[in-house]
């Protein structure tokens, strides 16, 4: 009898992993079953959005990826993905570059193409042909396998039976309504990350009196906090840290001549030293939609690290004034690091949607390609699982999903679990990495807000233990030195 396994997250890296056990998989396994929150698709931050009514596509995430190595398994998969007509090849990297600040002029952005030799691949389609040529690859398999997708479905609770099995569940807690089993499984993937994650992880525990964690070093790597560091305090996180960022985007219609050439003047480009905007993609561009669109164009804005912590919300509720505010922000910004007089784009917007990507960029890297525990059966892999010479990208993904499914297969019995924490190198705006963009420290005021509030907590605490053993309070010199010794 063959293993089931559970894959929970269908974005690229679980996907790569359903899609390698299903593809090499014999007697070894029994079915894969593949749990993802989306509402219309699977593919994680690979997705994009159609509005049904107005026709207008955004690619709301990923923008393109890029291929380090030509040698590589994953360079062969992308040139196999081209033939079936799931990516093209970007030719002309004349459409894609940075936009910097012009010397001595502060207030004005020149365009610069990409110089490197990067093979970078899009799609026409929002990467949707993509990541269901994946979902196929699970499910179009002999009839007698059990492989499914079930989406949308959260998955709340994972619990060691008598049987030594996991029970899956949307909730951990039986009394409510709707708690509903998932199924038993014999080993389980956790493909995501964050709170999520690590919180799932927590439910991971036996059936005996104790409950004791089945995996205390998958739940410690699981751990992760949010927010933006400097480089300096990242070497000293021993977690993943994440970062939000915003993805604005916009119809932009009755647009002069002048206008449409300035936003036309490439299908890509990431902003740099700019505290609100990182990226700018011109969806009707790199879609092949111009002729179609006329005076229309579908751009994607993604903010910056800085910015998303300045503008939080609820992600799952964005308020209608704080979606507002967000958009004038980044469509202003846009028009001004075009040189577009004010008002021109923000006063012609014809269609919006704001999206805010609570765990968009990780900012550190296990150093580690994926996490196996034989003993409790569970596995886990993500984009961020990747050495500390690559930063977290669609190729991570797959090749963290890859490696995992090749120790299932191999029903290895040895462990796979050190981590060792680094901050990456590069981290333009989701996953892209990008020459001449490197992963710049937050400005001053974000790292002394930081260092501010651990010097306040820790100068309480001091002073709350020194009044209890009737010392002096704590002089100024002590309090300077807690706040300089101690990173956030």
């Amino acid at each position: 009898m063959g293993k089931k396994i559970a894959i929970i997250g269908g974005g690229v890296s679980g996907l790569a992993c359903a899609q390698r056990l299903a593809a090499e998989s014999e007697s070894s396994i029994d079915s894969i079953v593949v749990f993802d929150t989306g509402n219309r698709t699977c593919g994680g931050r690979i997705s994009s959005r159609m509005d049904k009514q107005s026709g207008y596509e955004f690619d709301h995430a990923a923008q393109y990826f890029s291929v380090k190595d030509n040698k590589t398994e994953f360079a062969e998969y992308c040139r196999e993905a081209t033939k079936r007509g799931e990516l093209y090849a970007i030719d002309d990297l004349s459409r894609y570059g940075i936009l910097m600040r012009e010397e001595d002029k502060q207030q004005h952005y020149v365009f610069r193409r990409f110089e490197d030799e990067l093979v970078r691949y899009a799609s026409k389609d929002g990467f949707r042909a993509f990541i269901k040529h994946l979902e196929e690859s699970v499910l179009d398999v002999a009839s007698d396998r059990k492989n499914r997708i079930e989406r949308p479905q959260w998955v709340g609770s994972m619990q060691k039976t008598n049987s030594n099995t996991w029970l899956l569940a949307n909730t951990q807690d039986r009394s409510r309504k709707n708690y509903r089993e998932l199924g038993e499984y014999d080993f389980v993937v956790i493909a995501h990350n964050g709170k999520c994650a690590f919180n799932l992880m927590k439910t991971a525990v036996n059936n005996n009196a104790e409950k004791k964690n089945e995996s205390p070093k998958i739940l410690s790597a699981l751990k992760a906090s949010f927010g933006i560091k400097t480089r300096e305090a990242l070497y000293k996180k021993r977690e993943l840290v994440l970062s939000s960022i915003w993805s604005a985007n916009v119809a932009i219609g009755n647009l002069d001549e002048d206008t449409m050439q300035k936003l036309d003047a490439f299908d890509g480009a990431h902003v740099i030293e700019n505290e609100s905007l990182a990226y700018i993609g011109n969806n009707t561009l790199k879609k092949k939609k111009k002729d179609e669109m006329n005076s229309i164009r579908e751009i994607t804005l993604l903010s910056t690290p800085v910015y998303g912590k300045r503008n939080k919300c609820p992600q799952e509720a964005i308020p209608a004034a704080f979606a507002d505010k967000v958009q004038l922000d980044l469509v202003t910004e846009l028009g001004r690091t075009l040189g577009i007089a004010p008002n021109v784009l923000s006063n012609n917007v014809v269609f919006s949607k704001m999206q805010l990507w609570g765990a968009a960029n990780g900012l550190t890297v296990a150093n580690n390609e994926y996490l196996f525990d034989a003993n409790a059966s569970v596995g886990v892999c993500g984009d961020w699982l990747t050495t500390d010479d690559q930063s977290p990208s669609v190729e991570t993904a797959m090749r963290s999903g890859w490696r995992l499914a090749e120790a299932l297969l191999h029903e290895s019995t040895e462990n796979h679990l050190q981590v060792n924490w680094k901050p990456v190198q590069n981290a333009s705006a989701l996953g892209l990495t990008v020459p001449g963009a490197d992963l710049p420290d937050p400005p001053p005021e974000e790292a002394d807000d930081a260092k501010n509030a651990a010097g306040k907590k820790t100068s309480r605490n001091t002073q709350q233990r020194r009044k209890r053993a009737r010392k002096p309070p704590v002089t100024a010199t002590t309090t300077m030195f807690a706040r300089a010794s101690i990173r956030v």
